[in-house]
Parts: structure tokens; sequence; C-alpha cells
């Protein structure tokens, strides 16, 4: 796996793991977005959940990188670390979620 550095982050994309996690400072955020990015789940990785993998494949629109990390959903510009936004993954599909995750 190549390792994706982590350069400038967008303003949104911070702010938004700020908002939604009990994470307060930058440094801190950009941790958990550099974590996201290398160890993140893909998409494909969900492909034999059929709810969650639909799910997930009506949140890539365009050039994007949809990745599931520690239970959110994050989205980079595709081909890049750049997060643009982050939200917590719905409960309903938190148990298909686990299963992919160990």
């Amino acid at each position: 796996m190549s390792v994706r550095k982590v350069k400038r982050q967008t303003f949104h994309g911070v702010s938004r793991i700020k908002e939604r996690t009990d994470i307060a400072h930058t440094t801190e955020a950009k941790k958990l977005i550099k974590n996201a990015s290398q160890y993140g789940l893909p998409v494909h990785r969900f492909r034999n959940s059929k709810l969650l993998y639909a799910y997930l494949k009506r949140r890539i629109h365009g050039n994007k990188r949809v990745v599931l990390y520690a239970g959110y959903v994050f989205i980079f510009m595709g081909g890049s670390n750049r997060l643009i936004t982050m939200y917590p993954l719905p409960d309903f599909y938190k148990g298909e979620y686990y299963l992919y995750a160990k």
C-alpha cells in the first residue's frame, strides 16, 4: 500500500472533523485525515454487503474517493488525500461495517 502524504487540507474538511468528533485541535484532525487516507477501507471492500455498498456508491460523484474509517465516512478529492468532508456512518450500516473492519 502506498503511503499518501498529507499536505494542505481544506478548511471545510478540518472543520467537519472538529464539529462531528471530540477532536478540538487542527493537528489531531490532520492526523485523523492521514490515518483515514492510509488505512480507511475503500468502497470496493464492501461489495458483499449489498445495502452498505449501495449506500457508499451513492456518495461517489465525479472524481471522489470514499473510505470508511473508525465508523466515519471520509470523502476525499479523487487521486489525492485532501478531505472534502466526513460524517458518521449511519447506525443502520454500522453492523455491516464492523464485520469488514476486523
